[in-house]
């Protein structure tokens, strides 16, 4: 798998969030979370730029970014522009870095707190299926087989829209 792969993979699934955020009626659904639900669309969508954003640029694009956690999952309130402008800047982040990542460096191993080690590349789009067994067919992944690939990307980007979803149907306050 390429840095190019990677990064389009990215920049699809970052493209979809937008459009989910965009379709909210207004910006205070968007911080609204739906009943058993911690996280609203709007906290789903800085958790996600900031994921790219540190790991990525930080990382590996020693970017100097700093992220703040925190923030990502306290924030209540703001508009749906000042997210789809985070959302850009996490676009930006893998358009300016990835395409300088080398294979090589897509292939190091990285060791981050609570997920299996693992390199860059496979971090990058996903965490590994629950089958995932070091030298299975399952830890490799294939750009010939973008289902299996690409699957995990999906995972945020449902989330916001089920947020979509449950908000609309919900109409109890925030």
């Amino acid at each position: 798998m390429t840095s190019a792969d990677v990064a389009r993979m990215l920049e699809r699934e970052l493209a979809a969030v937008q459009r989910e955020i965009a379709l909210f009626r207004d910006d205070t659904l968007v911080w609204r979370t739906a009943p058993a639900t911690p996280n609203s669309a709007g906290n789903l969508a800085l958790h996600l730029a900031g994921n790219i954003q540190h790991f990525i640029g930080a990382s590996l694009g020693r970017t100097g970014y700093v992220r703040d956690r925190d923030a990502e999952f306290n924030r209540r309130s703001g508009t749906r522009a000042d997210l789809l402008a985070e959302l850009d800047r996490a676009i930006a982040v893998v358009r300016q870095v990835l395409p300088a990542v080398s294979p090589d460096a897509l292939a190091e191993e990285v060791d981050i707190r609570g997920v299996p080690p693992m390199p860059w590349g496979r971090f990058l789009i996903g965490p590994p299926p629950a089958s995932y067994a070091p030298g299975s067919d399952a830890s490799v992944p294939s750009a010939r087989d973008p289902e299996r690939v690409a699957k995990p990307l999906f995972s945020l980007t449902t989330e916001v829209g089920q947020c979509h979803k449950a908000c609309h149907l919900n109409r109890k306050g925030p």
